[in-house]
């Protein structure tokens, strides 16, 4: 788990620090699940939003959009209503929140699951990390946020709709993993100037 200490300009509603991580998790995400997960956020104060794995470009493509959303919030221009939504709008940088969920949410059949929880203390994150974990019954793997395979690699560039000549156009300064990652935030800081 990747536990970071947001700094003062990026503090919202006294959410001091995010974890993000990644799990395999065996327990299907039903509608009944994301509720309990929904009630545990509320019970703890905290902000938990479930992404499907294998669409995340590393921890950086939670944390940016993670940024961006709360960036929103604070300058009364957010598209959802919480929080965590506006989040995975940003990490999709899509405007209709169906369009998110279809396209970064988390079913039945997802097997790997990226989990952001946001909150006061590094305690807090950490317990509520934890329990929700837990509670999926997973086993946390963060390695599941890198791209690993070409399998990843591919679908990364489909999900986000980049063509081989952006890659290339990125490629000359870094690798075609690196290169993806930049393109998917560059498509986020897009997505938060043109809203």
């Amino acid at each position: 788990m990747r536990l970071i200490q947001l700094n003062k300009n990026d503090v919202y509603k006294n959410y001091r620090y995010m974890s993000i991580s990644a799990l395999t998790q065996i327990k299907p995400i039903t509608k009944d699940v994301l509720e309990k997960i929904m009630l545990i956020s509320e019970k703890e104060n905290v902000v938990i939003q479930l992404f499907d794995a294998r669409k995340i470009a590393t921890w950086k493509h939670v944390f940016i959009a993670t940024l961006n959303a709360i960036a929103a919030f604070k300058q009364k221009r957010n598209i959802a209503s919480r929080l965590s939504l506006e989040i995975l709008l940003y990490a999709t940088a899509q405007r209709q929140i169906k369009d998110a969920i279809n396209i970064l949410g988390v079913s039945e059949q997802t097997k790997e699951v990226a989990i952001l929880v946001l909150g006061e203390t590094k305690e807090k994150v950490t317990t509520v990390f934890k329990q929700v974990v837990s509670f999926l019954n997973g086993k946390e793997e963060e390695n599941l946020l890198e791209i690993y395979s070409k399998e990843k690699f591919n679908q990364l560039l489909n999900t986000f709709k980049i063509d081989e000549e952006e890659i290339s156009a990125v490629t000359m300064e870094e690798n075609e993993e690196e290169a993806v990652v930049k393109c998917i935030i560059d498509r986020i800081s897009i997505f938060a100037v043109e809203k």
